[in-house]
C-alpha cells in the first residue's frame, strides 16, 4: 500500500488541505497543536471512520464550519498495481456519516458498512489490527504488547499472511484424505474381466435396440413436427381472422353506441323544440306589458322630478329665510358700526395732539437729562478738588512751620498760617460751589422724574386713543365687508326667490308615486318573464339546425354500422372452430414435446451405455 494523496475539507482545524505523499519516507513537523495528529487520524479516519477517532464524531467537523458545510477526507492510494480512492463524509446538522470506495475509478462500494467491509477484505485487517500495526496514536504504541500471547500471534499472522498459509495446508491435507477415500471405495467396486464381457454384449445389444428405437422416435418427432406446422399455419390464419373480427366488432360496438348517444341527444333536442313551441302563444300574451312598462318608468321619472322639486322648493324656502335673518342681523350690526364711526374724526385728532405733546416731553426729558449730568459732572470735579485740598492742607500741617515749600525750596517760617489760611478759604470756596452744583443736580433729578411720570400718562392715553382709533379702524374695514355682504345677500335673496317661483306650485302626491312603482315591479317582472321566452324562442332556428346535423350524423352512423354488421358476415369467423384448433394444436405442442423428451432420454440412455 503506497500513500499517493490526502485531501481534507472542514476536518478538524484543517478548512482545506491538500498533501501529496513523495516516494520513500516522509516526516511532518510541525508545533504543538498546528495539527500533525489529526493528519495522520485524518488517513485512519477515512479508511475506518469514527472507530479510530480520538473523539466523538460531532469534535471531528471543524470548529466554525456551518451546517451546511461538509466534512470530507479523500485518500488516494495504490495497491497491488490498481489506484484506490477512498471518500468519507459528515453531512448536515447531525453529522450524517457517508463513504465510498473507487478502484481504478470505478465504484466498488457505497455506503459506510459496505465501504467498511470491502476496507477491511482489500487490506486484510479490521481497524483494531490497523491501529496495534501499521498505524498507532499517541501514547498507544504498546497496544500490541498489552494482547495475550494467542491474540497477539493470531494478529501477527493476520498481518504477516502466515495465517493463509496454514489455511492453505488444512484444505491440502483435508484433500488428502478424501482421495484415499474415494480410492478405497473404488477399488471395492472393480468386478471380473469376463464378467465385464458378458455386460458389455448386453449393452452392445440394448445400444443396438436404442437405436431403432432412437430412428422411430425421429421419424415420429419429424412427422409430430410437419404436423404441429400445419396446425400453426392454420391458427395463424385463423388467429387473424378472429383479430379482424374483434377489431370491427368493436368498431361496430363504438359506432352503436355513438348511435345511441346521438339518438338520446337528437331526443333531448326534440323536447327543447316542443317547448320552445309552445311558448310562443306566451309571448304574444307578454308583449303589451312592454309598452305598459314603458309608460310606467315614464310616470315614475316624472314623480321623481315633483319629488326633487317638493324637496328642493322646501331647501330654497329654508335658504330665503336664512337669508332674510342674515340680511336682517348685517344691516343691524352695519348701522350700529356707523354710528361707531362718528367719533373717528375726534380721535385722530386728540390722538394727533398727544403724539406732538409727547414729543415736546422728550425734548424736555433729554434737556432735564444734559442739565443732571452736567451738574452731576462739576459737583463731582469740587468734590475731587476739595479732597485734594484737603490732603494737601494736611500734609503742609503734618510737616509745619520749619518745612520747605515743595515748590520754591523756602522755610515756610512765618508764611505757614496764611498758606493754611488761603488753603482753607479755597476749600471753603470748592464746597460751597460743591453744595450749589448737588443742589442744582438734585433739581434737575426731582424734575426728570416728574417728567417720567408726565410721560407715562402720556403714553397711556396716547395708547389708548391709539387702541379706540385701531378699533374704529376694524370697525370700518367690518362696515366695508358688510356692505359687500348685504349686496351679496341681497342678490343671492333675489336668485332664490326666481328659482322657488320657477320651481312651481304642482304638488307631490307620495301615494301616486307608491301605487306606480308597484304596478313597475309588476310590469318589470312580466318584462323579465318576455325577455326569457324571448331569448328562448330565439333559439329554436340553433335548434332546428342542430337536429339536421345530428338526423345526418345518424344517417351516417347508421351506414357505417350496416357496413361493419356486412363485414363481420363476411368475414364468417367461428369462435368455436378457432377454439378447436386452438386446443389441437395445445395437444399436437405436448405431443411434440413429449416426443422431444423421450429422443433425449433415449440419447441419454445410449450415451450412458456408450
Amino acid at each position: 500500500m503506497h500513500l499517493i494523496k490526502l485531501e481534507l475539507n472542514n476536518y478538524r482545524r484543517f478548512e482545506e488541505a491538500l498533501i501529496e505523499f513523495p516516494d520513500g519516507v516522509v516526516g511532518i513537523i510541525g508545533n504543538n497543536g498546528a495539527g500533525k495528529s489529526s493528519l495522520v487520524e485524518a488517513i485512519a479516519w477515512v479508511l475506518y471512520g469514527n472507530d479510530v477517532a480520538r473523539s466523538s464524531k460531532e469534535e471531528i467537523k471543524r470548529l466554525g464550519a456551518s451546517p451546511s458545510e461538509v466534512c470530507r477526507v479523500i485518500l488516494d492510494f495504490e495497491m497491488n498495481g490498481d489506484n484506490y480512492r477512498v471518500v468519507r463524509e459528515l453531512k448536515g446538522v447531525s453529522n450524517t456519516a457517508d463513504a465510498a470506495l473507487f478502484v481504478n475509478g470505478r465504484p466498488q462500494a457505497r455506503g459506510v458498512t459496505a465501504t467498511s467491509k470491502l476496507i477491511d477484505k482489500t487490506l486484510g485487517m479490521d481497524w483494531k489490527s490497523f491501529l496495534v500495526s501499521f498505524f498507532a496514536r499517541q501514547r498507544e504504541l504498546n497496544a500490541l504488547t498489552e494482547y495475550q500471547p494467542a491474540k497477539r500471534i493470531e494478529v501477527l499472522s493476520r498481518l504477516l499472511g502466515i495465517e493463509r498459509i496454514e489455511s492453505a495446508i488444512k484444505k491440502l491435507r483435508q484433500d488428502k484424505r478424501d482421495c484415499q477415500t474415494k480410492l478405497e471405495t473404488t477399488r471395492g467396486f472393480v468386478a471380473d474381466v469376463v464378467q465385464l464381457q458378458q455386460q458389455l454384449q448386453l449393452k452392445q445389444k440394448e445400444q443396438e435396440e436404442l437405436k431403432k428405437q432412437i430412428s422411430q422416435k425421429e421419424l415420429q418427432l419429424k412427422l409430430a413436427k410437419t404436423e404441429f406446422a400445419r396446425l400453426a399455419s392454420e391458427f395463424e390464419l385463423l388467429r387473424s381472422k378472429k383479430e379482424n373480427h374483434n377489431r370491427l366488432q368493436k368498431e361496430l360496438e363504438i359506432k352503436q353506441s355513438q348511435l345511441k348517444d346521438i339518438e338520446v341527444q337528437m331526443a333531448s333536442l326534440q323536447k327543447d323544440k316542443e317547448e320552445v313551441l309552445r311558448l310562443i302563444p306566451s309571448q304574444e300574451e307578454l308583449k303589451p306589458y312592454l309598452d305598459r312598462h314603458s309608460q310606467l318608468l315614464t310616470q315614475l321619472v316624472e314623480q321623481e322630478k315633483l319629488k326633487q322639486k317638493t324637496s328642493t322648493r322646501k331647501s330654497v324656502e329654508e335658504q330665503i329665510k336664512a337669508h332674510q335673518d342674515f340680511l336682517k342681523q348685517d344691516q343691524q350690526r352695519l348701522q350700529a358700526l356707523q354710528s361707531d364711526l362718528i367719533l373717528r374724526p375726534g380721535l385722530e385728532k386728540d390722538l394727533a395732539e398727544l403724539n406732538q405733546r409727547f414729543i415736546h416731553w422728550e425734548q424736555e426729558l433729554d434737556a432735564s437729562q444734559k442739565q443732571y449730568n452736567l451738574y452731576s459732572a462739576q459737583e463731582k470735579s469740587f468734590s475731587d478738588q476739595v479732597r485734594k485740598l484737603q490732603k494737601q492742607l494736611r500734609h503742609i500741617e503734618e510737616l509745619g512751620p520749619e518745612s520747605v515749600c515743595d515748590q520754591c525750596l523756602r522755610p515756610l517760617g512765618k508764611d505757614f498760617e496764611q498758606i493754611k489760611s488761603h488753603f482753607q478759604q479755597e476749600l471753603d470756596q470748592l464746597n460751597s460751589q460743591a453744595k450749589t452744583a448737588a443742589r442744582q443736580r438734585d433739581q434737575h433729578f426731582q424734575n426728570i422724574q416728574n417728567a417720567k411720570l408726565e410721560g407715562d400718562k402720556l403714553q397711556k392715553q396716547k395708547e389708548l386713543s391709539q387702541s379706540k382709533l385701531n378699533q374704529l379702524e376694524q370697525a370700518a374695514e367690518e362696515k366695508d365687508n358688510l356692505e359687500r355682504r348685504v349686496l351679496q345677500s341681497v342678490q343671492n335673496l333675489e336668485n332664490f326667490q326666481k328659482a322657488y317661483q320657477e320651481l312651481g306650485t304642482q304638488p307631490y302626491q307620495p301615494e301616486v308615486h307608491q301605487k306606480l312603482q308597484e304596478e313597475l315591479k309588476q310590469a318589470e317582472a312580466k318584462k323579465q318573464q318576455y325577455l326569457q321566452v324571448s331569448e328562448r324562442i330565439k333559439t329554436l332556428p340553433q335548434l332546428e339546425k342542430k337536429l339536421q346535423e345530428l338526423e345526418q350524423r345518424r344517417n351516417t352512423l347508421a351506414e357505417e354500422q350496416n357496413r361493419f354488421t356486412n363485414s363481420l358476415e363476411q368475414l364468417k369467423f367461428d369462435p368455436a372452430e378457432f377454439q378447436q384448433l386452438e386446443s389441437e394444436l395445445e395437444q399436437q405442442r405436448q405431443k411434440l414435446h413429449q416426443s422431444e423428451l423421450s429422443l433425449k432420454d433415449l440419447r441419454f440412455t445410449e450415451m450412458t451405455l456408450a
